[in-house]
């Protein structure tokens, strides 16, 4: 549907609305009950894209027609509005629910320990021993 821009002859606000083509000609009122003047604006023009060095095989891409190319030629597809957002916000929530587990795998195993042995370590942790996280699978 095409945006009109108006000039309204009551207040002298200029507006914006979008129309369908075929209501293009009507008359068109403005919040202040003032008709509105159409405006005839120049078409706006979308320019390429930029060239960029591909990231998938390193061929130079130089507009919309070759960036579409090279996805096709891979087996990509461009992000849809928001994905990136999506699968940023899932990998940090990810990340904090094995935060999480982890925390809750150290305080039981913690817990398992022999008195005598919780004692010494916490002497180490008072006296200034740093610890180094370390993270492995089962099996490594």
């Amino acid at each position: 549907m095409p945006l009109y821009a108006y000039h309204c002859r009551g207040c002298g606000a200029r507006f914006d609305r979008f129309l369908p083509m075929a209501l293009a000609s009507t008359l068109v009122i403005h919040d202040c009950a003032g008709v509105g003047q159409k405006i005839f604006l120049p078409p706006m023009v979308r320019g390429d894209l930029p060239g960029y060095e591909s990231p998938i095989d390193g061929r130079w891409i130089e507009g919309r027609r070759a960036r579409l190319e090279d996805l096709k030629r891979s087996g990509c597809r461009p992000y849809e509005t928001g994905e990136k957002e999506y699968h940023e916000r899932n990998r940090i929530q990810e990340n904090e629910r094995l935060e999480a587990r982890v925390d809750e795998t150290v305080e039981r195993e913690f817990d398992k320990m022999p008195a005598r042995k919780k004692e010494l370590l916490e002497q180490e942790i008072r006296a200034g021993a740093t610890t180094v996280v370390q993270r492995s699978t089962v099996g490594e």
